[in-house]
């Protein structure tokens, strides 16, 4: 696990956009160094207000944050709300009584001198783990995953320190205790994920897998997609396409600046960033448009009743309040509405 957080590919992030990701940072250094003009000695000023001082005062509650039980236990990730279900944690708040537990035991055993080797293995880690994470933004729950095998056996330990302080005769309800609340947390929880996922859809891609379906229900069209950059590995996993011939012959843009080699076209999908008008004069200029049906997807309404008269289909949110995905038929254009320049 410690040779998985030191991997350079966990590290590509980071050194494409440095430590100071975050903009705010930035902003915030410039801000107060703005102020240092009415202070006097400004040179204190600007040594306070510099890169290092800021960053180890914001790497420094990035911990805090992380350790936190509000964070743990009650309400989870606040940077991006669709990684996290509203007022869950990474835990149940049930364990919070024996994740303080864990702190007041190797406290102890520091003071005492007689930490074991367990204990020194899971605060190591504790540390080490949310590194990578903590380096470039606030706690993510997705990019913490190494961590949480080590908060649960701290939780363990906990748990084990928390009954050998209460009489024999009450630990029977605490074991009813955890398993009931956490039996009902799990049943909140699920609701709540449901209504997750469908409040953030268009997050989760899950309106995509829709369009995908359509798609293999035409395996002779020809689509053009537009403002969907990770469509074709959604659409490899659904079609069941086979990685060693089509990873193969999949046609591939180049690197870009992370050192990603986005796909742009793979059987018969194709990821374009043309406009509908664009790609119609190019079949058109070709004599293609009568040899095959093609489709065209874009998340924007084109429809003008001239030379967009309808859509072939429009992909709606689940609860079918939002249109989210629009599918034309390039060959039902309206050409007199369209002048096409000669290649």
């Amino acid at each position: 696990m410690y040779l998985f957080q030191i991997q350079a590919t966990n590290f590509a992030r980071f050194s494409q956009i440095t430590s100071n990701s975050v903009l705010g940072l930035v902003l915030k250094i410039n801000e107060y160094r703005n102020h240092c003009l009415d202070f006097s000695p400004q040179l204190l000023c600007y040594l306070i207000a510099n890169k290092i001082t800021f960053f180890v005062r914001e790497f420094f509650f990035r911990y805090l944050k992380l350790f936190s039980t509000d964070y743990l236990f009650i309400s989870g990730d606040f940077e991006l709300k669709y990684l996290n279900v509203d007022q869950f944690g990474l835990l149940p708040f049930i364990f919070i009584p024996f994740y303080v537990a864990f702190w007041i035991v190797l406290i102890d055993k520091l003071i005492k001198r007689k930490i074991g080797h367990l204990e020194k293995l899971i605060t190591f880690s504790l540390i080490i783990t949310p590194i990578p994470n903590l380096l470039v933004s606030d706690p993510q729950k997705v990019r913490l995953s190494p961590m949480i095998p080590f908060l649960i056996l701290a939780l363990v330990i906990g748990f084990n320190f928390f009954l050998g302080i209460i009489r024999s005769e009450i630990r029977k309800w605490v074991y009813i205790t955890t398993y009931l609340v956490s039996s009902i947390y799990f049943v909140f929880f699920s609701v709540s994920l449901f209504v997750h996922f469908n409040k953030y859809e268009i997050n989760y891609y899950s309106h995509v897998r829709r369009l995908i379906e359509f798609m293999i229900q035409k395996p002779e069209s020809e689509f053009f997609i537009r403002n969907y950059p990770e469509l074709p590995i959604i659409y490899a996993f659904y079609s069941k396409l086979n990685p060693t011939i089509d990873q193969k012959e999949a046609k591939r843009k180049k690197r870009d600046q992370l050192g990603a080699f986005h796909i742009e076209k793979i059987r018969n999908v194709n990821m374009t960033e043309k406009k509908i008008e664009e790609i119609y004069c190019q079949l058109k200029n070709k004599n293609l448009l009568s040899n095959k049906n093609y489709i065209y997807a874009i998340n924007e309404n084109l429809i003008d009743n001239q030379k967009i008269s309808k859509a072939e289909k429009i992909i709606f949110s689940k609860d079918t309040s939002l249109q989210l995905i629009f599918v034309y038929s390039l060959n039902e254009i309206n050409s007199q509405f369209i002048s096409c320049l000669p290649d």
